[in-house]
């Protein structure tokens, strides 16, 4: 739900700008209201989670999220849709912690990898429907058909919840925490260096994607000089990748360990940004412009399908020790990873050049240093943090 408002949305906000009598800015500030709803109200699920059960934040998360797309559809100023879509933020942002602390109330650390995977899944088609599901709205229906669709497919998620989720978290479980209590589980969990060593190691990466999503545009039809046609081809061949390793890496998983391939997918995701840099970086002559398709497009195609290895992977071996705390490590982690992509993006847009080399630097930066820190932090402890995952049963 989260990921799909932001998708499906993109293309309306011209539509929206002419609609509401505004300027880009302004309806651009509407997309920043959404990202702070999900930063601040994934902290806020993820405790409540833990001190109310899986089943009933998450049906209140739906409500908030479908009566603020409708909402949205009703709409009839910038400054109101700014506000609505913050409440949106806050309902959809329930699903995103929720969904991680069920899958780690169920299984164990392998298991659970692969079920990440199957996240990867549905997280990974949002960029290939999501724009086109927007665009055909705001030619067919304008741009409040969206947040209306929007509003339907909470509801059925309610009713799916409500009928099919059984509570993974039982009374015993629970945790009655004050404020003082939820701020040293947090303090906790950012001293624990295995559990930072692979949320960052995901929030980097997500940086890395954010950058390639925010300049694909202008890369692609502006400096290669693709058709919209086959931009969209392009872009969903990438988010293509990134759903086929997804479910690769659930299979490897169930022989290969967790942090195994996440180190080996950075590895090769550093390769993969550095020839990007390179290809964008030189002066190509027109006789080898061959050479600069062949080097820029299948590097980038290889870095996005390196996150279908690493985020699942991250994921699993970041919850696996967190138990008890699920719920709050879930909202630790799914914070940490918009706060830092967010700055990531804004610096992409602060190095803008006219070239795609901001994105690339951006792309290698974000790879290296996730290895980096997955060297300096997670060395050492993975055979200890294997152990963990392995003791650890879905009733502990």
């Amino acid at each position: 739900m989260g990921p799909l408002a932001i998708d499906m949305y993109l293309p309306t906000m011209p539509s929206i700008a002419r609609n509401l009598h505004t300027d880009m800015p302004s309806v651009q500030r509407t997309l920043s209201s959404y990202f702070v709803g999900l930063a601040i109200g994934q902290l806020i699920y993820g405790t409540l989670s833990d001190r109310l059960g899986r089943k009933r934040p998450m049906l209140f998360g739906l409500a908030v999220f479908a009566l603020a797309s409708v909402g949205c559809a009703l709409a009839t100023s910038v400054e109101a849709l700014m506000v609505l879509r913050f409440l949106q933020a806050l309902g959809g942002c329930a699903e995103m912690v929720i969904s991680r602390a069920v899958v780690r109330d169920r299984f164990d650390g392998r298991e659970s990898t692969r079920v990440f995977a199957s996240l990867m899944l549905v997280m990974g088609a949002a960029p290939i429907v999501a724009p086109l599901l927007g665009g055909f709205f705001v030619v067919h229906g304008g741009w409040r058909t969206s947040f209306w669709l929007l509003a339907a497919v909470a509801c059925a998620c309610f009713i799916t919840v409500c009928v099919n989720l059984r509570e993974s978290l039982p009374l015993a479980r629970r945790l009655v925490h004050g404020p003082a209590e939820i701020s040293r589980v947090f303090a906790s969990l950012v001293r624990h260096k295995h559990f930072m060593a692979h949320t960052l190691a995901s929030s980097l990466l997500l940086t890395g994607l954010f950058a390639y999503v925010g300049s694909s545009s202008f890369v692609f039809i502006e400096l290669f000089h693709v058709s919209p046609q086959w931009f969209w081809a392009i872009f969903g061949a990438n988010a293509a990748g990134l759903i086929g390793s997804s479910q690769i890496n659930g299979r490897l998983s169930q022989r290969i360990a967790p942090h195994i391939i996440l180190r080996r997918a950075l590895v090769i995701a550093v390769i993969a940004g550095g020839v990007l840099l390179i290809s964008s970086a030189v002066a190509w002559p027109d006789r080898f412009r061959w050479a600069h398709y062949i080097t820029f497009f299948p590097a980038l195609f290889i870095y996005m399908s390196t996150a279908g290895f690493i985020f699942p992977s991250a994921t699993a071996l970041a919850m696996g020790p967190q138990g008890r705390i699920a719920g709050n490590a879930s909202a630790l982690l799914g914070f940490l990873q918009f706060l830092i992509s967010g700055c990531g993006t804004w610096l992409v847009s602060a190095l803008y050049d006219g070239t795609a080399r901001p994105m690339a630097m951006l792309m290698l930066a974000a790879a290296m240093t996730a290895l980096l820190i997955n060297l300096v932090l997670a060395q050492h402890r993975h055979e200890v943090a294997m152990m963990e995952l392995s003791k650890t049963t879905v009733a502990d």
